[in-house]
């Protein structure tokens, strides 16, 4: 049988047909493991809390009880413009008390951690209270968030922000975070008693353009280890990444700077490896696009591994934790930039070497600002952000929810494996659907 050149043979058009159906299902296949990263973050397991204003989370801690403790600042309740807020939940979400604590002006917490004897710590910084235009202030609470003593550390000729804080072996505290005089600025350190009694403070690199501190952790000698970015050129409008250690009476031992390309860079959360090294997070990146940055260092700072995170947006890290596993989890959120961008909450997990293993996305109301994570003990997490809606005069509310381990467990691929293998897959089809063509067509032509 032969056919008229200008008809089509049925058998070529079936090839084809077929061709063309395993390209798409290909196609929505691979799509669907780039895209499964993404997920609605409102669904009825998510609760909100939050008032009229603005009402924003630094970080989330278990609870005794099995259930979580939030931290952050809220502009709609409490005595002033601005004020602590301590929420507890149980492991359904649900409010078991909250707490705010303030005076008249503004009073805004930047980190919390829990205390040896089930109570919790805040710090931050204080309008209302000290004797500076802005002041350290360290509020101490009890398990059930009512307050026994608060500190303030300044001066009247300083503005002092705090911005993370941990417990110490001997039951004190340490506070790193920022501090400004005339034009001068600089890192604090503030070293008390374990009645927020001031033992000793440290102030570092006066002589720097800018600075800022982010994270904070006790180092297995004693000492301690701060992180955040630095400046020190008068030409490049760029900052480094900041690794610094000190002894147990603050005297820095080394510090490292970290320069990606050139960049902004920032380390802005910092965790201690059992072999002594660091791990860190934090971004890199241009003025406006930033990446997610993984990083692991040896006892003194060298850079033994380092991950990017990728992302379309400009991503900023809020935690950094050890996960079960030895690896580590990351997280943070996207930001609009004035509508230019999508924003997300994200988590990324990487393995002890830097690998990247999966990521999840959340969507929040569409204006994210911060995700913060603990891991719970089924291997899942319990997680905490900032969020509201993208529309003008839109009030960011705090965003609770728990997830699985089998949530969130997806496959990490480069961009352009899934199109890759696709496109492989349809080659190898064609040319083997081709041969059988021809084949066929020669028996029905015989």
């Amino acid at each position: 049988m032969k056919y008229p050149k200008k008809a089509t043979n049925p058998l070529k058009l079936m090839g084809l047909r077929f061709i063309v159906q395993v390209f798409l299902v290909a196609s929505l296949f691979f799509a669907g493991l780039i895209c499964v990263n993404a997920s609605d973050s409102l669904t009825s397991d998510n609760i909100l809390i939050g008032g009229e204003l603005d009402d924003e989370v630094v970080g989330i801690v278990e609870a005794p009880d099995g259930g979580y403790v939030l931290a952050g600042t809220t502009y709609s309740f409490g005595a002033g413009k601005a004020d602590f807020l301590l929420i507890k939940v149980d492991d359904n979400g649900n409010v078991d008390w909250n707490n705010t604590y303030g005076g008249l002006e503004s009073d805004v917490a930047n980190a919390l951690t829990p205390t040896y004897d089930g109570g919790y710590v805040l710090a931050g910084e204080t309008s209302s209270f000290g004797l500076g235009d802005k002041d350290f202030w360290l509020v101490k609470v009890d398990q059930s968030g009512n307050m026994e003593w608060n500190q303030t550390y300044g001066s009247s000729q300083t503005i002092a922000e705090a911005k993370a804080v941990i417990q110490t072996s001997d039951n004190g505290y340490v506070l790193t975070g920022f501090q400004e005089k005339n034009t001068t600025s600089s890192i604090l350190m503030v070293k008390t008693d374990s009645l927020g009694n001031m033992q000793w403070n440290r102030t570092y690199q006066d002589n720097v353009n800018s600075k800022n501190v982010y994270s904070l952790v006790q180092s297995n000698d004693g000492g301690y280890a701060f992180s955040g970015m630095i400046d020190t050129s008068s030409e490049d409008v760029a900052t480094d990444g900041w690794l610094v250690e000190t002894d147990s009476e603050g005297i820095i031992q080394w510090n490292q700077t970290y320069d990606v390309d050139e960049g902004f860079d920032y380390v802005l959360d910092l965790v201690q490896i059992s072999d002594g090294g660091y791990a860190f997070s934090g971004t890199t990146g241009g003025f406006f696009l930033r990446d997610v940055w993984i990083v692991k260092t040896d006892e003194v700072g060298n850079i033994l591994w380092s991950t990017v995170w990728d992302t379309a947006e400009p991503a900023y890290t809020s935690s950094l934790i050890k996960t079960n596993d030895g690896g580590f989890l990351v997280t943070g959120a996207t930001d609009l930039r004035g509508g230019y961008y999508p924003s997300y909450m994200f988590m990324v997990k990487v393995d002890l070497s830097g690998n990247i293993q999966w990521n999840s996305t959340y969507e929040g109301l569409g204006d994210n600002k911060a995700l913060f994570a603990i891991q719970t003990n089924d291997g899942g997490y319990a997680l905490a952000g900032t969020t509201r809606l993208k529309e003008d005069g839109a009030n960011y509310d705090i965003w609770f929810t728990t997830v699985t381990s089998s949530d969130i467990q997806i496959p990490e691929f480069p961009s352009w494996t899934p199109p890759l293998i696709s496109l492989v897959a349809v080659m190898l089809v064609t040319v083997v659907y081709r041969k059988r063509l021809v084949k066929l067509d020669y028996k029905l032509c015989a």
